[in-house]
Formats: structure tokens, sequence, C-alpha cells
């Protein structure tokens, strides 16, 4: 385990797998921490690549700043740079989910020469619903979020449900709303020039917007998993391997 410190506020990472493989960064979504990559079982499916996992601002062992300006986007990509930094790393595949993708995808817009490929996985939420989800987050804590996952996706792996109910709730509201005024992805595919893929369940995207994100993309391609939703596609094996493919091929 290891730390950074950027704008007073550090960030824990780890970095797992085989130390000569090329590197790949894994960024979890705007709940739990960067034990989920391990507890998935993705860190024994990616030992090939030299992993670094990192706690986002406000999660897990990371330092938590109580201002929303704190949490906005670019501080989070900042954040990513700061790591790689330190881990002297130039370039690097990125595999976020979630928020985690967003992360990835606004690195690959702002630091193009940091990035040889990114993996962006779920659905990017959009940035209306953000403000309504902290409001209910804030009148009935981390509890509510699983609710609302369970309602939507049925049973997940206990692990996965205490990770979420263990994470700061002001942390994950401060995110939600920093974040509301972001444009979101779409806006950045013109500035993206590293190859992308997208890779969604099913459930979570019935429209479509993967896909159509994907053609605006310079080398842009989107990964379709049947029958799963958002946590589904992160869960899933198949996600791994496509993964494995695409950013061994960078």
């Amino acid at each position: 385990m290891a730390s950074v410190v950027r704008a007073g506020v550090r960030i824990h990472y780890q970095v797992e797998g085989d130390p000569t493989g090329p590197p790949l960064l894994l960024h979890v979504d705007a709940a739990g921490d960067l034990r989920s990559w391990e507890l998935a079982g993705h860190v024994e499916r990616l030992a090939a690549f030299r992993l670094i996992l990192l706690d986002p601002r406000g999660h897990g062992l990371s330092g938590r700043p109580a201002r929303r300006v704190d949490h906005r986007i670019d501080e989070y990509v900042e954040d990513v740079v700061a790591v790689l930094d330190a881990e002297r790393v130039q370039r690097c595949a990125l595999w976020g989910h979630g928020d985690g993708g967003a992360v990835a995808l606004a690195l690959a817009a702002d630091r193009p020469e940091r990035v040889d490929v990114v993996v962006a996985s779920g659905a990017i939420e959009h940035p209306a619903a953000r403000p309504r989800l902290a409001r209910a987050i804030r009148a009935a804590g981390m509890a509510e979020l699983v609710r609302l996952i369970q309602a939507d996706e049925g049973e997940l792996p206990a692990w996965l449900w205490l990770q979420y109910l263990d994470t700061d709730p002001e942390m994950f509201c401060l995110e939600l709303e920093a974040w509301a005024d972001w444009p979101g992805p779409w806006r950045l595919s013109a500035a993206i020039s590293a190859p992308v893929m997208l890779c969604v369940g099913e459930l979570e995207d019935p429209d479509g917007d993967a896909d159509r994100l994907a053609a605006e993309l310079a080398a842009g391609r989107c990964l379709r998993l049947p029958g799963v939703g958002h946590l589904g596609c992160f869960l899933a094996a198949e996600s791994a391997t496509a993964v494995a493919a695409f950013a061994g091929s960078g």
C-alpha cells in the first residue's frame, strides 16, 4: 500500500499484479473502494498487468475533503495523474466503472499523452439525476442507495453491500453534487483520440446511448453484456476478459 498527497488530500493506492507487465489503472465508481477489484475477482483475472488501484478522494483510506469544490471531476483526474507520477508511469491503460469511467474519459481528453487506451464500463449517470440522489442519501443514508440498487438489480454479493454501507454518505453526496454541472463524456468526444471501449449492461442502457457515444469517438467501440445492469456489468468476468484483450492490444 502507498499514498500520495495532492492539494492537501492524501490519495491511497496499491499496486498488484505483474510488476513487469503493462500498467493498467483501475478506478472504482462513486461508492465502495479499491478492494472491489479484488473481491470481484478482477485482480486475479488481470494478473498479467501491473495493476494500480486507487481509493478516490472521499473513499476507502483516502482523505475526505469537506468542500464541494474539492470533489469536482477535474480533482479526481489530477489525483490519477499524481498517482501515475508517484509510480513513474508515463502512459497507461485505464479501466473505470461508472464515475470511474467518467474520470478515465476526462483524463483521456485532458491529458492524452498519459493514456494508451480507456475502458469505461457501466452507463454514466445523467447529471440531472445526481442532486436528486444526493438529497435521498442525505435523508436516509447509504442504505437508501442499497435499496435503490436492489430494486433495479436484485441481490448482489454481500461484500458489495457492506462496502456501500461503509462509504461516507457525505463524501458520496459531495461527489454527486460537484459533478452535477459536468456536461458528460459526449462533450469530450472530439478531444479523445485514444482507443475507447464502452462496456455496458443491456439493462442499464436500453436506449443505446453507449453505442451512440462510441460512434462519436475517433476510435470507439461498445460491448453490451446481455441480461445485466450497472453493477452486474462490473461484476461480470466477461468485463475483465474484454479489458485484458483491449488493453493488451494498446
